[in-house]
C-alpha cells in the first residue's frame, strides 16, 4: 500500500510539472503544458459544444506523457457521449409512455362513447350533417343540446383519428363544460355548445404542447391560450388536440412521440403542416372548426393538401389559422375572435370588430391574379386552380388584372420572404435556441433535412445573412400592388397538391407562395377549387427540370 502512494505522489508531481489547468476569459478550462514544452500545446475545451486538439509530435521521451492527456481527454470525451445516450433513453421511455397514455385515453372515450341505440346513432347522424350556422342555430333554439353534439364529435373525432392519426388526445373536460353551457346562459355566445379542435402547440391549462418534443412531455400549461380563453368565452368547447410536425417544422405531419398524420383522401400522401391534424379532421367532418397557426402558412398550406378551407387572419397572439369546410364557418369564428373580449386577452391584437359591410358588400372589386411567382413553377393543378378561380370572378363581374410579381432575380435570389424567415430569423441566434430544442432528442427525418441549413458554418451564416435583404423584395411587391390598385389577389395556395413524404422535406421553398404574405402581415386564405386528374399525372412527366427544386417537385409529386 506504502509502495501504491508513493508511486501516486510521484506521478501527481510529475503532472503538476508539465501540465497547468486554468481558465480562459470566456470561463472555459482548458489543459495547456508547461513553459518546457512550449511549442507543443493541446487544449481541452471541458465546458464547451467540442473538444479540439492543438498537437505537435511529442519526442519519444514524452509519449508516456501525450498519452495519459489522451486517455484523459477520451474519458471526459466518453463520458459526455454516455451521458448524452442516457438522456435520449430517457426521452425515447417518455415518449413510449405518452403514446400509452394518449392510446388509452383515445380507447376510452370511443369505447365510453359506443352505442348500438339506433336513435342516438340516427342523432348523431344528423348533428353531423348540419353546416356549422345551422348547428349553431339548432344549439340555440335548443334542438339539440352542447352535449348531444359533443358525443356525436368526439365519437367521429375517435373514428377518424383510427385511419389517419389526427388526433393526439381528447380533452377530458369538455363533458363538463358542455353541461356547465346549459345551465349558464350568460355563456350563449356566437359559438354556444360549438366542439372545436385545437392544434397541440396552442396551450390548454393542464395540457402539454409538446411540440413533438419529449423534453416538454410532462410540462402541463397553467393557463389557457388567450385563444383558447376567448373561444370559451364565446361558448365554444375544446374537444380535441391535434398532431403537428416535430417543431412545426414541416409540412409533413409527423413526430416522434405521436407519430404520423396521413392525408384524408389518400393515405400515400401527406396532409400538410405544421396544421396537418387539424386540416384532416375538419375534411373527415371530425370537428365544425378548427383552430391552428399559421406562421408561414401552416393553416393554408394543410388546407390546400386536404382540401378544406383555411384561414390567416392578421396579426393576433400565437398567428391563428382557422379550418372548416365552407367560408361562412370560417367567418364565424373570426366574428367570435374578434369581439372586446378577444383584444383584452390578447394585448397585441388591434381591436377592430369583424366588418359585417365589407363581408357581406356587393362592391365590385379589381383583382390581380398571377400563377407563378418566378421563383417555383407550380404544377399544373395549382396552376389550372388560379385560371378557375379567375373565370368565376369574372363571371360575378369582378375586374380581374393580371399581376406582375418582382422577379427573384431583380432583388436576388435570397431576398424572397422565405429565404429571410427560415434562415435569417433561424441565425440571429446562430441556432442556439434550435439546437437547445433538439438536443438528447430523436429528430423526425422529415425535420433533420430542413435543419441542414440550419447548421452550416458559421462564416456561411453570417454571409446568408448579409446577402438577405428580405425588405426589397417586400417593396417591389407592394409597389406594383399599388401601382395596379388592387383590392385582393389570388394566387396559388402552395406549388404542389398533397404530395408523398420522401424528399418533400426539401421542398420548403415551395411555400414561397404562403410567406410571403405572413411577411406582409395580410389576411389570407385557401380555398378548395380543383382536385388532381390522371391528365395531371401525365403532365407532369414534361414537367421542366430547371433546378434542384423543379427536380424535387417532380420527384414528390408520384406515390
Amino acid at each position: 500500500m506504502a509502495s501504491a502512494l508513493k508511486k501516486m505522489r510521484e506521478w501527481d508531481d510529475k503532472f503538476e510539472r508539465f501540465f497547468q489547468i486554468g481558465r480562459r476569459e470566456d470561463g472555459k478550462f482548458y489543459l495547456q503544458l508547461s513553459d518546457s514544452w512550449k511549442y507543443r500545446t493541446f487544449a481541452l475545451e471541458m465546458f464547451g459544444k467540442t473538444a479540439y486538439w492543438i498537437l505537435t509530435f511529442p519526442t519519444a521521451k514524452h509519449k508516456k506523457w501525450m498519452s495519459i492527456a489522451f486517455v484523459i481527454a477520451a474519458t471526459l470525451w466518453l463520458q459526455r457521449k454516455a451521458m448524452a445516450a442516457h438522456r435520449r433513453a430517457v426521452n425515447r421511455r417518455k415518449a413510449k409512455d405518452e403514446r400509452k397514455r394518449v392510446g388509452d385515453a383515445k380507447l376510452a372515450l370511443a369505447n365510453k362513447l359506443a352505442t348500438a341505440d339506433k336513435d342516438v346513432l340516427e342523432k348523431r347522424e344528423d348533428i353531423l350533417k348540419l353546416s356549422l350556422s345551422e348547428l349553431s342555430g339548432a344549439l340555440k333554439s335548443g334542438h339539440y343540446s352542447p352535449v348531444e353534439v359533443l358525443h356525436a364529435y368526439q365519437a367521429k373525432a375517435m373514428d377518424c383519428t383510427s385511419q389517419v392519426n389526427c388526433v393526439i388526445e381528447p380533452v377530458n373536460e369538455a363533458e363538463e363544460w358542455a353541461k356547465q353551457l346549459e345551465k349558464d346562459e350568460e355563456r350563449r355566445g356566437l359559438l354556444y355548445g360549438i366542439p372545436v379542435s385545437i392544434k397541440e402547440n396552442i396551450n390548454i391549462k393542464g395540457y402539454t404542447s409538446t411540440l413533438g418534443l419529449s423534453k416538454n412531455i410532462g410540462k402541463p400549461a397553467n393557463n389557457d391560450s388567450a385563444l383558447v380563453q376567448a373561444l370559451k368565452q364565446q361558448g365554444a368547447v375544446p374537444f380535441v388536440r391535434t398532431n403537428v410536425p416535430q417543431l412545426l417544422l414541416s409540412f409533413v405531419c409527423s413526430n416522434p412521440i405521436y407519430g404520423e398524420t396521413v392525408n384524408p383522401v389518400n393515405p400515400d400522401k401527406v396532409p400538410g403542416g405544421s396544421s396537418g391534424g387539424e386540416a384532416a379532421l375538419v375534411k373527415m367532418n371530425g370537428t365544425p372548426l378548427g383552430f391552428g397557426t399559421d406562421i408561414l402558412g401552416s393553416a393554408r398550406i394543410p388546407a390546400h393538401m386536404s382540401g378544406v378551407c383555411g384561414f390567416k387572419p392578421t396579426q393576433l397572439s400565437g398567428c391563428p389559422g382557422l379550418f372548416s369546410k365552407d367560408i361562412d364557418s370560417i367567418a364565424l369564428g373570426m366574428r367570435a375572435l374578434l369581439v372586446p373580449e378577444m383584444f383584452k386577452y390578447d394585448k397585441t391584437a388591434v381591436p377592430i370588430p369583424f366588418r359585417e359591410q365589407i363581408y357581406n358588400g356587393d362592391k365590385k372589386l379589381r383583382i390581380g391574379y398571377y400563377d407563378t411567382d418566378k421563383l417555383i413553377l407550380p404544377t399544373t393543378p395549382c396552376r389550372r386552380a388560379v385560371a378557375i378561380a379567375k373565370n368565376a370572378l369574372e363571371k360575378a363581374g369582378h375586374t380581374l388584372i393580371p399581376f406582375d410579381p418582382p422577379s427573384p432575380s431583380t432583388t436576388s435570389y435570397v431576398n424572397h420572404p422565405t429565404f429571410s424567415v427560415t434562415l435569417k430569423g433561424s441565425f440571429a441566434d446562430d441556432c442556439q435556441t434550435l439546437k437547445t430544442f433538439l438536443k438528447d432528442e430523436d429528430v423526425d427525418p422529415h425535420v433533420a433535412v430542413q435543419l441542414q441549413a440550419f447548421f452550416l458554418p458559421g462564416f456561411l451564416k453570417n454571409l446568408l445573412s448579409f446577402l438577405i435583404r428580405w425588405w426589397a423584395y417586400i417593396n417591389e411587391y407592394l409597389k406594383a400592388w399599388n401601382e395596379s390598385e388592387l383590392d385582393v389577389l389570388i394566387c396559388p395556395a402552395f406549388a404542389i397538391p398533397a404530395c408523398t413524404s420522401q424528399q418533400s422535406g426539401r421542398l420548403a421553398m415551395a411555400a414561397s407562395y404562403s410567406s410571403l404574405f405572413n411577411m406582409l402581415d395580410f389576411p389570407a386564405g385557401c380555398v378548395p377549387v380543383t382536385t388532381v386528374t390522371e391528365a395531371d399525372e401525365e403532365d407532369m412527366k414534361t414537367y421542366p427540370t430547371n433546378d434542384i427544386f423543379d427536380w424535387l417537385i417532380k420527384k414528390v409529386f408520384w406515390i
